[in-house]
């Protein structure tokens, strides 16, 4: 196995508020602008935080902010106006970019700092990863659908790019992917959110994460994996008895555990 390392390097992170739509227009562009690119979109609103991040040569003191208190500010400023008929996802979006300074916030330190972010807001997630050109249209209509079915979620959905690999059963495997992640609060029932939401990643061809909540099985992870019936082998081959499948691994892979 050969690495390709560098020596370590400075990041230099800015988060700008946009319109999503806009975002998503101009992806292909900010995608090749910036060494890393993501953007959280805020259900219910047309409101966009984008974080583009490049190499700097400066070494500017670090804040992370507050992030676990905002999101719960999200929650709060929801429960109390977007139960209103017929106005009050607008009331919300006005809220929420009344209380967003326009002006970019710039973060700029090693690069181990600048790409971890602090979280200490509890929640349970769900991520699907779709081939890359997908990506606008199945966030799209996530977005479309969370407003026409009225799910009252306000936790942003975070949205970015991954290059494609030659791992079996990699989600990018053989393709780029843009994956999407669909948090709730944990004291909160993520899964009328989550059931309504799995079928549109299921449309677009989407992979679920292995470490996060999914509802499929063996028998459709089959059929999105072009190498799964080869893994499977040698699975087979490294752990006969089915020592190291738990309940959930054996569910997955459709495996049986000998007794």
């Amino acid at each position: 196995m050969t690495l390709q390392n560098q020596p370590a390097l400075r990041l230099r992170e800015t988060t700008r508020l946009a319109d999503v739509d806009e975002v998503l227009e101009s992806i292909a562009s900010l995608r090749a602008a910036h060494r890393h690119f993501e953007f959280f979109a805020f259900p219910h609103t047309r409101a966009a935080m984008t974080l583009s991040t490049d190499e700097a040569d400066a070494d500017v003191p670090i804040d992370l902010g507050d992030e676990a208190r905002e999101v719960e500010l999200l929650r709060d400023v929801y429960r109390m106006v977007g139960g209103f008929p017929g106005f009050g996802d607008w009331l919300y979006q006005r809220l929420l970019q009344a209380g967003v300074d326009d002006a970019p916030i710039h973060r700029t330190g090693p690069s181990w700092a600048v790409l971890t972010h602090v979280r200490l807001s509890r929640f349970r997630e769900m991520e699907y990863t779709v081939p890359a050109e997908a990506g606008p249209d199945c966030l799209r209509e996530i977005l479309a659908t969370i407003v026409e079915r009225r799910i009252p979620i306000v936790f942003p959905i975070e949205y970015r790019y991954v290059k494609g690999d030659d791992v079996w059963l990699s989600m990018f495997h053989a393709r780029d992917g843009c994956s999407i992640s669909l948090h709730q609060y944990a004291d909160q029932d993520h899964r009328p959110y989550f059931d309504a939401m799995e079928p549109i990643f299921w449309k677009y061809d989407g992979r679920p994460h292995w470490g996060k909540l999914h509802g499929l099985g063996a028998e459709r992870l089959a059929g999105l994996y072009p190498r799964w019936r080869d893994f499977l082998e040698v699975r087979a081959e490294l752990d006969p008895d089915g020592r190291m499948l738990n309940d959930h691994l054996a569910h997955v892979f459709g495996a049986r555990r000998r007794s």
